[in-house]
C-alpha cells in the first residue's frame, strides 16, 4: 500500500497562475485585434505617351495592372495611397483624391483628398467590394488621369 503525502501550494502561487493566464489571454487578444496599414503604390512611366498604359498597383511589392488589383483588409485597418514613377528623375506623380463608385461605404467620407500620400481607415465591412477611383497628375499638369480599383473587407 502507497502512502499520498499531500503536498501544500505556497500561498499565492493560485493567484499568480491566475494573472498570468488573465495576462496571456488579453495579450492574444490585442494581437487578434490589431490594426495592419497596406500602403498601396501607384508606380507608372512618365515617359510613355499614355501614362496610364503603363500604371502598376503595388502592396508588398507584388504588382498588378488596377484592373486586376484587389486590397483585401479588416475593419480598423488603416490604407495609404502613395505615386511613385518607375524613374525618379523622370518627374513628379502625385494622387489628388480617391473618390467612392460603390460597394459598401467603408470609409468615413466619399472623396479622400491630400498632397502626396492620402490615408484612411476602414470604419465598416460589406460583403461586396468598395470600388473607388484613384485621381493622380503628372508634375504640375492640372490635368488628372483616373483608374478605378477595389478594395474588399474580409469578415
Amino acid at each position: 500500500m502507497r502512502t499520498v503525502i499531500p503536498m501544500e501550494v505556497p500561498e499565492g502561487f493560485m493567484k499568480a497562475k491566475f494573472w498570468f493566464a488573465a495576462a496571456i489571454a488579453l495579450l492574444a487578444g490585442e494581437v487578434a485585434l490589431a490594426q495592419d496599414l497596406h500602403t498601396v503604390v501607384l508606380e507608372l512611366d512618365p515617359r510613355d505617351q499614355n501614362p496610364s498604359s503603363s500604371l502598376t498597383l503595388s502592396l508588398n511589392g507584388a504588382k498588378s495592372p488596377p484592373a486586376h488589383f484587389v486590397l483585401k483588409a479588416r475593419v480598423g485597418d488603416q490604407i495609404r495611397w502613395k505615386a511613385i514613377t518607375s524613374s525618379e528623375d523622370e518627374g513628379d506623380v502625385r494622387i489628388t483624391r480617391i473618390q467612392y463608385l460603390s460597394g459598401p461605404r467603408i470609409f468615413s467620407k466619399d472623396l479622400i483628398t491630400g498632397n502626396s500620400a492620402l490615408q484612411a481607415t476602414v470604419i465598416r465591412g460589406g460583403n461586396a467590394p468598395y470600388v473607388y477611383k484613384i485621381h493622380f497628375a503628372l508634375d504640375d499638369q492640372s490635368k488628372e488621369e483616373v483608374i478605378t480599383s477595389r478594395i474588399q473587407i474580409l469578415q
